[in-house]
């Protein structure tokens, strides 16, 4: 029997059988793997991705090279297929972990699947696995330390522990060692890269995906680390103030996951940072309600918590930027009521009513509104129009958040609308009804098939 929390996690993980979950587990677990795979095919065809996985995807294999139309070897192919991912910041998420654990783990898995010949459960079982892990870990982190992104820190080590799942058939032994081997060499991207919309960043995710798959390699060859290297080491260097009863507490008697924390996630149908979804949701609410002419408005004053209130550049330099900026994300949503993937092309912002509102949005924060966070992402927006008119609108938890998310029809179309805007519908209906077979424990064969046919760029 393992010991400590890294043999607590590998046991867990290790019992983790996708097809006795409940259903409601099995449908969001589905869901993702088809909303993860939508933002590899549309932040895939961005130009700068396109090139970046031709010089980083050489070589053959049995892995996908999603857009290129072969095969790689595994490494190659989790790396070049999350270049794309959190591109356009449409990337899944949870929200009290703080990060992003399907976005790491299905294009982790994909590529392992495929390499290894595992079917549909044997590969859920380990997204699911993963999923639970990684978000225990992310909990009890209680956040990143100052300047860290979350990005390659605790989703990681969940990956790399899904990834000796796969490979292992489960053995709780080689999980550990996984886990151990990702928390020898902890990821530290700089937060302000990221969110200054620097194209760097979108290699973030995917040095994280390629670590999880050699840590997994790894173990399964034999390889280990020292046994107390992630409460000595990697907990130091990667979480903000480690809370170490979060994963005993979250564990039934018989070391299985007490609940499923995948249904609390949350999927995005803004292109933009998650803390900013909040005041999106309340600014497009009015602007869904009224036309609002930008020229007839005087101040749009927002308040939120202070995660939120430090994007507050009013002039962002290209989409990456905009996908960062509450100013002109607010704006925008007020002039269109709605943000969506089409209102950031790529590479300029074009949206002229917008960028001239955003210069007139003031962002402040209060106590209460700090006191709302990780629980919701609170804001208010208020419109004050030259008539002396005052528009309001108040949202806490953002559409897309929590056990209801896919009940949103927005929400539940999004990876269909984003596969057919690329490849069409025929392939897009091929491609989700393979995650579907996947779900059934199914073969990989028929969705690696359709994987090959996608081209982009």
């Amino acid at each position: 029997m393992n010991s400590g929390l890294v043999g607590m996690l590998a046991e867990a993980v290790a019992r983790t059988r996708f097809e006795s979950a409940p259903a409601e587990v099995r449908e969001r677990a589905e869901f993702l793997v088809a909303d993860v795979l939508s933002t590899i095919v549309s932040g895939g065809a961005r130009r700068d991705v396109t090139a970046m996985r031709r010089v980083a995807g050489k070589g053959a294999g049995a892995a996908t090279l999603i857009g290129e139309g072969r095969g790689v070897s595994a490494a190659a192919a989790a790396y070049c297929n999350a270049l794309g991912v959190a591109a356009e910041q449409l990337q899944e998420g949870h929200r009290l972990a703080r990060g992003h654990p399907a976005s790491h783990l299905v294009p982790v898995l994909l590529a392992l699947g495929e390499e290894s010949g595992a079917d549909g459960y044997a590969l859920m079982s380990a997204l699911l696995a993963g999923y639970e892990a990684g978000v225990r870990v992310g909990v009890a982190m209680r956040g990143t330390p100052p300047g860290v992104h979350d990005i390659g820190t605790w989703a990681l080590l969940g990956t790399a522990a899904a990834g000796a799942h796969l490979l292992s058939g489960g053995n709780a032994e080689v999980i550990r060692s996984a886990i151990r081997i990702a928390g020898y060499a902890p990821q530290a991207f700089d937060a302000e890269t990221v969110f200054a919309g620097a194209s760097a960043s979108h290699l973030a995710l995917a040095s994280a995906c390629q670590e999880s798959v050699m840590a997994a390699y790894a173990a399964v060859a034999g390889f280990d680390a020292e046994k107390d290297v992630f409460e000595r080491h990697w907990i130091t260097r990667s979480a903000a103030d480690f809370d170490s009863s979060v994963i005993p507490l979250s564990l039934d008697q018989n070391g299985s996951w007490k609940e499923y924390l995948i249904t609390g996630g949350y999927v995005k149908i803004h292109p933009a940072c998650a803390h900013l979804h909040g005041a999106i949701d309340a600014a497009a609410s009015l602007g869904s309600q009224t036309i609002i002419d930008p020229e007839s408005v005087d101040k749009v004053f927002v308040l939120t918590y202070s995660g939120a209130a430090t994007f507050d550049d009013p002039a962002p330099a290209n989409d990456l930027c905009a996908r960062f900026s509450l100013p002109f994300l607010v704006a925008s949503a007020l002039v269109h009521g709605h943000l969506d993937e089409a209102s950031l092309p790529e590479g300029a912002i074009e949206d002229a009513g917008a960028t001239e509102l955003a210069k007139r949005v003031h962002i402040s924060t209060t106590p209460e509104m700090d006191g709302g966070y990780p629980a919701g992402r609170p804001a208010q927006v208020e419109v004050h129009l030259f008539s002396g008119r005052v528009l309001r609108a108040a949202w806490s938890l953002p559409r897309g958040d929590g056990p209801m998310a896919l009940l949103d029809p927005e929400v539940r179309s999004k990876p269909r609308r984003l596969l057919v805007g690329c490849v069409g519908e025929e392939l897009a209906d091929g491609l989700l009804a393979g995650i579907a077979e996947l779900a059934s424990g199914g073969s990989l064969e028929p969705f690696s098939a359709d994987l090959r046919r996608v081209r982009l760029g």
